[in-house]
């Protein structure tokens, strides 16, 4: 009956130990997250920025400010992909921590 509940109770405190790692992977994504939400929020207005001033110069200096904002371009798409893999990784998180639940 001991051998029943000592392996019981290591049981109990892995999945305490795991539950907390878990806590600390998802709260460390949600930063991530945040902080890549922050960035695409910023090349998203430096992208409309290049965008305005080419639309401004007309035709001068098109080329440099159309390489600006295709930069700008696929920044914001890396950062998105970013962004949509760590939603990702914390929807599986959430999962395993609702499962242990």
């Amino acid at each position: 009956m001991d051998d029943g509940f000592e392996l019981l109770e290591q049981k109990v405190h892995k999945a305490a130990a795991r539950l907390r790692e878990l806590a600390g992977e998802r709260d460390a994504l949600r930063s991530e997250a945040a902080s890549l939400r922050a960035q695409a929020e910023s090349l998203k207005a430096r992208l409309q920025k290049a965008e305005e001033e080419a639309r401004s110069a007309g035709g001068r200096a098109q080329p440099e400010l159309r390489a600006r904002a295709e930069k700008a371009e696929r920044e914001l798409s890396a950062l998105q992909r970013d962004r949509e893999e760590l939603r990702e990784r914390v929807a599986r998180l959430v999962e395993l921590l609702e499962g242990l639940g």
